[in-house]
């Protein structure tokens, strides 16, 4: 992620701040073009609650892989989270129901300079 990007965006200080947010903001490894996967990961300025906890999460792209299998390839060291929409769960009668489990909503933006990597070679 360009630091000019990671840098509009001050750290909120403490776990709270993140709860209580209207929407997390966060940057991604990478995004899959065949699920819509987005890969985020934790790491020095970096908060992966903030595509967990906020009712929104904004995700900022700035590569996009063909498969899944490229963008495992990509995962760091760090704890990552795999993320295919918003989160919906199910009950028994079959109702659906959005952000139970994370957020309801999710908003993708592609940035301008965005890598695409359209071969299963990963190039």
């Amino acid at each position: 992620m360009d630091q000019d990007i990671a840098g509009l965006w001050g750290e909120p200080s403490t776990c709270d701040d993140i709860w209580q947010a209207a929407a997390g903001v966060t940057g991604t490894v990478c995004a899959v073009a065949h699920s819509g996967t987005l890969l985020v990961t934790a790491g020095t300025g970096r908060k992966r609650m903030a595509s967990l906890a906020p009712p929104v999460h904004i995700a900022l792209v700035d590569k996009i892989v063909l498969t899944l299998d490229q963008a495992m390839r990509l995962v760091p060291q760090q704890t990552s989270v795999l993320v295919t929409g918003p989160s919906r769960t199910a009950d028994i009668e079959g109702v659906l129901v959005n952000g139970v489990h994370g957020p309801g909503q999710l908003c993708v933006v592609i940035l301008e300079d965005c890598v695409v990597e359209d071969t299963a070679s990963g190039g």
